[in-house]
């Protein structure tokens, strides 16, 4: 069938958390269902807080449908009206040119951004999801996304898949008498079956209790057109010199017991820099789940990506002097700048997350450069966030690697 071209209304899309929600409930809006050796669940699924769940939940009857988000319901928004994925109710008209459009707003009456709120005699069969071409080797960016498109983006929402080699550290917990998963910090894929992280994020005496997710991005939903990957942890590698007063050799590495897929079209791995790479002034990227703001008590549902500017050592070292670290703090080597923009910067929740740039001979390909550590609060102006620096740290990560061959 030829691709159609379609004009797609502005609906209210997004998730149904309450303003005065507490962190800990979004923080178990993580979904995880497996049994620990003693037989105890850890399936933590919390109710919405959705003024829309008065309406029931219903089977619609004949069609031909997709399949519903969970079981063999679908959740009723209205007279006749169900929420399914975006892309399949198009006013009647079916979108099978593989790139399918989604819309991030708040209020729509579905549980989340993925879905939208349509009446029954308008929701189209499911196409088949179309996989970006295949690129070899570590760091492509897929800026359109894997499969969905993000029309009209807003609050710095990254793509479904534009970042692959984003996963996300999960801690196990046991809270009255149950298993809890929740999201502990960011990392990145830096080889199938390693993860670079910061030092901060991970104890080494306490390895069984993480597990790494890939393919991750929007927590509260299992809806993306591709599923993440849970793999467990089997080692992790701190730096010797690791500080945890001032964050410097803010570093660790992962090593999972089994690879992640990469043939997956939404995950793959980040590239190393070049020791000899200068990335002074250059934009780049961080991505994360944390908070938007300073002072936000909620993680974000859906990955978030801010475009920053690095920051030169000697640059960021006078502005942090301006701060309440006084006019004698000393940068470490270890550590680099990025930010400094009013209201653009990673936060609370976003630790151990990559900041990336591009190579200067391949816009679309990408260096980690930094991992999330430190910050005087989070997007002031002329105050950077602090990183550490993956270029000054490369012969540690080389030799970690080369010693586990």
């Amino acid at each position: 069938m030829n691709a159609k071209l379609i004009l797609i209304p502005i609906f209210l899309i997004g998730s149904c958390v309450t303003q005065d929600q507490p962190i800990n409930d979004v923080i178990f809006d993580v979904f995880f269902n497996v049994t620990t050796p003693n037989g105890i669940s850890d399936q933590v699924l919390r109710e919405s807080n959705s003024e829309t769940t008065d309406h029931p939940v219903t089977t619609v009857g004949q069609k031909n449908l997709p399949r519903p988000l969970s079981g063999n319901s679908f959740q009723a928004c209205g007279t006749r009206m169900v929420c399914v994925r975006q892309y399949l109710c198009n006013n009647g008209k079916v979108d099978d040119s593989g790139t399918k459009l989604i819309e991030i707003r708040l209020g729509s009456g579905c549980n989340t951004g993925l879905e939208k709120c349509c009446d029954i005699s308008e929701i189209s069969d499911e196409p088949t999801l179309n996989p970006l071409p295949s690129t070899v080797g570590c760091g492509y960016r897929n800026k359109n996304g894997v499969g969905i498109k993000i029309s009209e983006p807003t609050d710095n929402v990254a793509e479904f898949g534009e970042f692959p080699w984003m996963v996300r550290i999960l801690e196990k917990t046991i809270s009255n008498g149950k298993v809890v998963i929740s999201p502990k910090c960011g990392g990145s894929l830096i080889a199938p079956r390693v993860v670079l992280t910061g030092a901060h994020c991970v104890n080494t005496t306490q390895i069984l209790n993480y597990r790494v997710r890939a393919g991750e991005w929007d927590s509260k939903s299992n809806a993306e057109p591709y599923p993440h990957q849970d793999r467990e942890v089997e080692e992790i590698i701190m730096h010797e010199n690791y500080n945890s007063g001032n964050l410097k050799n803010n570093i660790a590495l992962l090593f999972l017991a089994t690879a992640f897929d990469t043939a997956a079209p939404h995950i793959n791995t980040i590239c190393l820099p070049p020791a000899n790479t200068n990335f002074d002034s250059l934009r780049c990227f961080a991505s994360g789940w944390g908070a938007k703001n300073q002072g936000d008590e909620n993680l974000t549902n859906i990955l978030k990506k801010i475009d920053l500017p690095v920051v030169s050592k000697a640059k960021c070292q006078n502005a942090l002097r301006q701060t309440r670290l006084g006019p004698f703090f000393k940068l470490h080597s270890s550590l680099m700048c990025a930010g400094g923009e009013i209201g653009k910067d990673t936060c609370k929740g976003d630790g151990g997350s990559p900041l990336v740039c591009p190579m200067a001979n391949n816009s679309d390909r990408y260096y980690q450069v930094g991992i999330v550590s430190w910050g005087i609060g989070c997007g002031n102006e002329n105050v950077p966030g602090v990183y550490a620096n993956v270029k000054a740290l490369r012969s540690w990560i080389d030799e970690k690697l080369a010693s586990k061959d």
